[in-house]
């Protein structure tokens, strides 16, 4: 990781220390419950040029998501050493659809090996007292949730190999309805999880209440991650610092094979998170290599435009996307005609600076036409292709008109 990404971190973190309570009574309802046992064949992963599915999906009902993860890892042909969120019955970091009021309880099983002590955890403590390279805890990104023990506290929680530890995350009742996501958060070995693979996103429900335009659209949920690239070549021009992954298919360097995204025709919300470690995207869809619109109706899982008052989204045009490390987008995209001889979504290249990561332009998939009922064939879970059909009310989202509230005041840090 560059040393301008690493100061990133180090002064979010100190910025968390400086407003973190110095002890966090457990939330009522989170306890210990019976160990989740490792699941066989961890952390799978797609061939080269294979067909985008959506991820696994779980749903909330009556309030309530309740999941069990083992933590687990494993080693790839490659020799690549990968890292994994995985159900008892095998789903690998499933996407979470909650909605606001929710409580999402997860109940994790560290079933990496043991690893020696790296790290004296201070007071107050959240699970272990101690960092290892096979530590593990979960972060809630981007999500409005409380920064408490058994919630979203990452600077003192620690679960370390054979531990099992409780969540249960309150999401606010005004969490704006879109994108988030999930990955381990431990001090000095986030950047090793992320190229491992621990990731997978959030679904905050209701976007189609303040766009009624989605309402039943078809989605398409894109997780794009990073991974080491074998025998690491220098970066620099057309090498890219790490390979990227859509959807756990790679795009290795050097053949840099594009997976394959099957759309019948019509239009699709996808639903884009940058899960990488450090690596910038800059989303384009081209047909006949022309760039195409698209329609941006929510970035960072916050509806464009909604925190005006009005809590309607306004969809923004744009011919392509800048997706920052750990940022999301989502966006319609109208599908090929039959004119197209070539489509294909694309990741721009991004000029990072001298000291910065080579992130060279690489195209993500080509995309292919085909009828709906083979798309809905080929589908993993068809609860999770689609925008929910029924439009409900609006909500008071979390800094609703914070850009025109009044300065009350003012504090210097520098």
């Amino acid at each position: 990781m560059k040393k301008a990404a690493v100061s990133k971190i180090l002064l979010a973190a100190a910025m968390v220390a400086i407003f973190q309570t110095s002890a966090w009574p457990a939330t009522s309802s989170a306890q210990s419950y019976a160990p989740v046992a490792p699941v066989a064949n961890p952390c799978p992963r797609l061939a080269a040029g294979s067909i985008v599915e959506n991820p696994p999906a779980l749903f909330s009902s009556g309030g309530v998501l309740s999941v069990n993860f083992s933590y687990q890892t494993t080693t790839d042909a490659d020799g690549r050493k990968l890292f994994c969120f995985m159900t008892p019955d095998g789903l690998e970091n499933p996407t979470l659809h909650v909605q606001p009021g929710d409580h999402l309880q997860i109940n994790i099983t560290n079933n990496t090996p043991a690893a020696p002590m790296e790290m004296q955890v201070n007071p107050p403590n959240c699970g272990a007292s101690t960092i290892t390279a096979s530590s593990v805890s979960i972060h809630y990104h981007g999500t409005n949730t409380s920064p408490t023990c058994h919630q979203d506290e990452v600077l003192h929680t620690v679960i370390n190999s054979g531990e099992t530890f409780a969540y249960d995350v309150l999401i606010p009742q005004d969490e704006p309805p879109g994108l988030y996501w999930y990955h381990s958060h431990i001090h000095m070995h986030v950047e090793s999880s992320l190229l491992g693979g621990a990731s997978g996103v959030i679904v905050v429900e209701g976007i189609q209440n303040f766009l009624p335009a989605l309402v039943g659209m078809p989605q398409r949920i894109l997780v794009i991650r990073d991974q080491e690239i074998v025998n690491g070549p220098t970066p620099g021009g057309n090498i890219p610092s790490e390979d990227l992954t859509l959807n756990n298919i790679p795009i290795a360097y050097p053949q840099e094979i594009p997976a394959i995204i099957q759309m019948p025709a019509g239009r699709e919300l996808w639903r884009v998170s940058n899960s990488s470690g450090e690596d910038i995207l800059d989303i384009q869809v081209q047909y006949n290599g022309v760039p195409q619109n698209l329609q941006i109706v929510a970035l960072d899982g916050v509806p464009t435009g909604s925190q005006d008052g009005t809590r309607q989204a306004t969809v923004v045009n744009a011919n392509h996307i800048l997706i920052p490390t750990a940022g999301r987008a989502e966006f319609i995209v109208t599908a090929p005609f039959a004119s197209v001889k070539t489509a294909s979504l694309v990741t721009l290249a991004v000029n990072t600076g001298p000291d910065g990561d080579s992130d060279p332009q690489r195209t993500l998939a080509t995309i292919q036409t085909v009828s709906q009922q083979t798309a809905v064939s080929s589908a993993n879970d068809t609860n999770d292709n689609a925008v929910p059909a029924k439009v409900g009310p609006t909500w008071k989202q979390r800094f609703e008109k914070l850009a025109t509230a009044p300065v009350t005041a003012q504090r210097t840090l520098y």
